[in-house]
């Protein structure tokens, strides 16, 4: 590989350092490496190192699209250059590559027979690549992390596991621990879903780093739960299932992707009734306080000043919006059909007042 060119395997995916010869020798010498390479690098996320390389917005934005061009996913830049970190972050971009914490030393774990010789009581965590066997009933006080297993027998001798009737047959499933969240088993529930003709209410995001849940009420409305739980910012795009058509929809609602800020999470209401004919989507500011009055609605908000707010509006009233203003400065409105967008910068550690009036 050229001395000008070097990738390596990350956790995010591939670090692409360039040189410090002149850009656009590094430049080009990028692209037909991109191009050599296209079959086995295809679909792959890169962080680019630039070093002290000088990128104004223009130039990263070209170098942007000639990566996209050729099916890859630009989602870091890091340089040592001032100018060019403002540059990526201005394009939602991060700047720094996360370094996982060594993990601390597990304590001696306690495992205690129960009364009767039919199971064990264990007090510990049991970590990725742990398996717990047992020929009768385990009870876990502690953490089951991704990728540990737990093994057990009835009083009967027999393998533990179920049967649910399912159409014209059953699913049986032996073994282990199927949990009931969507985003382990996902492979899973989606073979179940597809021979019962259910659907998968799923809410995600592209970036695996930014976790996303979402929950449903009775009544048509919803949670959603966005969380950036890594000590840099990351960005993302967060799709998510209506609670009532089912349709799914993007947060940002248009566009590319939005920059969560790190240790940062959000619980956006989902078809929130503010009042007849006029509900909120979703939100990316925490929603402190609604007043309606006969012709107006005052929504009392607060965020991350470095998250982008955005609250989508639908519904009949949706479109007929006499105004909207925010701490008493009217904010531009995009109409999307019978739903309405409103973008603005939250404040710096301060409430926000967002005025409707209908």
């Amino acid at each position: 590989m050229s001395q000008k060119i070097q990738i390596k395997g990350i956790r995010e995916g591939l670090l692409v350092t360039l040189g410090d010869q002149p850009w656009d020798e590094v430049h080009q010498a990028l692209l037909e490496h991109l191009d050599q390479q296209a079959e086995f690098l295809r679909g792959a996320r890169l962080a680019l190192d630039v070093g002290n390389h000088v990128l104004k917005a223009a130039d990263l934005g070209h170098l942007s699209k000639e990566i996209a061009d050729r099916d890859l996913i630009l989602w870091a830049v890091i340089s040592s250059s001032a100018v060019t970190e403002r540059s990526a972050q201005s394009f939602g971009l991060a700047t720094r590559l996360f370094k996982p914490r060594p993990e601390p030393t597990a304590p001696k774990p306690e495992t205690t027979a129960q009364p009767g010789g039919g199971g064990i009581l264990v007090r510990r965590t049991l970590r990725s690549g742990a398996s717990l066997q047992h020929p009768g009933h385990v009870v876990v006080i502690g953490d089951i992390n991704p990728g540990a297993e737990i093994i057990a027998r009835t009083i009967k001798g027999s393998v533990c596991g179920f049967s649910k009737k399912l159409g014209m047959g059953n699913v049986i499933h032996l073994g282990t621990w199927l949990g009931f969240d969507t985003e382990g088993h996902r492979a899973a529930y989606m073979s179940v879903l597809e021979k019962s003709g259910g659907k998968l209410r799923y809410a995600h995001s592209d970036n695996e780093n930014i976790m996303v849940r979402e929950r449903f009420a009775k009544n048509g409305s919803g949670l959603l739960f966005i969380g950036n739980y890594f000590n840099e910012e990351h960005p993302g795009r967060v799709n998510y299932t209506h609670p009532l058509n089912g349709d799914s929809i993007s947060i940002p609602y248009h566009g590319g992707s939005m920059l969560w800020p790190a240790l940062y999470g959000v619980i956006s209401p989902l078809c929130l009734e503010v009042t007849d004919g006029l509900k909120i989507l979703h939100c990316t500011s925490e929603i402190l306080d609604i007043k309606k009055t006969e012709n107006k609605v005052i929504i009392t908000l607060y965020g991350d000043r470095d998250l982008q707010g955005e609250i989508v509006f639908e519904g009949e009233k949706a479109d007929k919006l006499a105004s909207t203003t925010l701490n008493g400065v009217e904010i531009s409105t995009l109409n999307a059909g019978k739903r309405i967008i409103l973008k603005y910068p939250h404040a710096n550690k301060a409430e926000m007042i967002l005025c409707v009036k209908l």
